[in-house]
């Protein structure tokens, strides 16, 4: 016999089908439409409609038996004449942030078996689950509970999609390329080494090259023609929708191969070039940086953002740095090798410097300034990550980047009435024009002037 019932799942109705473990019986349920099996309630969930009744008992007809109860007319489904269970509304759940990555929420029958089929842990006091801070965690909790689940904070809108490990995962299914010009690709990574270009611009350059030598796989690249190669540019513009930066990296890339590999004189390939565009950098608020710096406990998390904004630092930069580049006496930091291969130096916050001094006596490092849990240099990931942490728990609804603290040095610094000249060399920018982009942004002079609508009478 088929059991039937109504049940609340997800604050929804639903028809509750309790089927035999039988493969006529499971065969016959996934035809109902919108059907599928409840692991918790060990039983096929079907919508709560006329169609789905008339469904299943077209299926099993005279083999339904329907649980009776108190319920009303007004609680069955439209054409079914028997009463069906109405089950007793579930408990409000509440979901806290327990930090950047972690959501928390009571430990119940429910999310412990949450937690079994899409990851997390539970307490040793068994009394809270713990649940990655993701956009697929989120749906499944929304999922199992329904409207009766409550978030006691805002929602990021930087959370990542999938679980750290999944994540992972996807990045390392890489389906690897056999190439035929293996040897054009070896001569230009030898050149680049050479060259002494920096880690990031060879692997930016390598990754447009080999799609470059896979679409030209059967043709001798010594032979290559500008309008076939521009007629490779148009076709990713057009069909993959690239982007004018992506555009650039790529003509870059074909005319080192072309220029500098292969030694043609410059003439010989002049690929056109997008138009610049004028964007301007993104900026955060004092009070926005506040909120991110104060939302970090960790001190080497804290120290390392702090320091990228009040001195203005790329991620590269803040990664290199090595103890004795913080010079105390002078206030000022060092920083070697930077863009270009240009050495600076920049201001020193009294306030960064002293929380250094506290982590450099918590964490003691040997070489470098931010060191990894097995020692070595910190990773770039790894202060990327941290910034986003920093995001997500500020609440800083603004889609910035570490870069951006960077951005908001300068400005502020414009605001309170430094120099350009001084900002463009605490930046290490080369022209005076890279660093004037800040003008525009800045509202120093612009607070005053108001819009002739707050002069008008409605």
């Amino acid at each position: 016999m088929i059991e039937i019932s109504k049940v609340q799942i997800e604050g929804q109705a639903r028809i509750k089908a309790k089927v035999p473990f039988q493969a006529d019986y499971l065969a016959s349920m996934r035809q109902v439409k919108g059907a599928f099996w409840n692991p918790e309630l060990k039983a096929w969930l079907v919508p709560y409609r006329k169609e789905s009744y008339r469904h299943l008992q077209q299926l099993f007809r005279d083999r339904i038996e329907i649980v009776k109860n108190t319920a009303t007319s007004a609680d069955r489904p439209i054409g079914c004449k028997g009463q069906i269970d109405v089950q007793p509304e579930q408990e409000n759940i509440a979901i806290d942030l327990h930090n950047a990555r972690w959501l928390k929420l009571k430990a119940t029958q429910k999310s412990r078996a949450l937690v079994k089929r899409i990851g997390g842990y539970v307490d040793k006091k068994n009394q809270f689950a713990f649940f990655h801070y993701c956009k697929s965690s989120l749906k499944e909790i929304e999922r199992a509970f329904g409207q009766s689940c409550r978030f006691n904070f805002a929602l990021s809108p930087h959370i990542p999609s999938l679980p750290p490990s999944e994540k992972q995962n996807q990045r390392t299914a890489k389906v690897h390329v056999r190439l035929k010009q293996a040897n054009a690709l070896l001569q230009f990574e030898e050149k680049l080494m050479l060259m002494r270009y920096a880690i990031n611009t060879r692997k930016v350059y390598k990754s447009f090259f080999i799609p470059f030598l896979i679409h030209f796989e059967n043709v001798e690249l010594t032979r290559l023609g500008k309008a076939e190669i521009e007629q490779y540019l148009s076709n990713k513009i057009r069909v993959q929708g690239m982007s004018a930066t992506a555009q650039n990296q790529m003509v870059n890339a074909i005319k080192f191969y072309y220029e500098k590999v292969l030694e043609k004189d410059r003439a010989y390939y002049n690929i056109g070039r997008p138009r610049k565009s004028r964007k301007l950098p993104g900026v955060l608020s004092e009070k926005e940086v506040l909120r991110i710096l104060k939302a970090l406990e960790n001190i080497k998390h804290r120290c390392i953002l702090m320091l990228v904004y009040s001195a203005g630092l790329r991620l590269s930069e803040v990664v290199n740095l090595q103890l004795q580049d913080i010079l105390r006496d002078r206030s000022q930091l060092r920083i070697r090798a930077a863009k270009g291969k240009k050495d600076r130096y920049t201001v020193l916050s009294t306030k960064a410097l002293l929380l250094v001094e506290e982590y450099l006596k918590m964490y003691k490092p040997d070489l470098w300034l931010f060191e990894g849990q097995t020692g070595g240099q910190y990773s770039k990931t790894s202060v990327q990550r941290v910034f986003k942490n920093a995001l997500i728990i500020s609440g800083v609804n603004s889609y910035a980047t570490l870069h951006t603290l960077r951005h908001s040095f300068a400005t502020h610094l414009l605001e309170r009435g430094t120099s350009l000249r001084y900002i463009q060399e605490l930046l290490g920018h080369s022209s005076s024009k890279t660093t004037e982009v800040y003008t525009h942004i800045t509202t120093a002079g612009k607070g005053g002037v108001k819009s002739p609508l707050d002069s008008m009478d409605f």
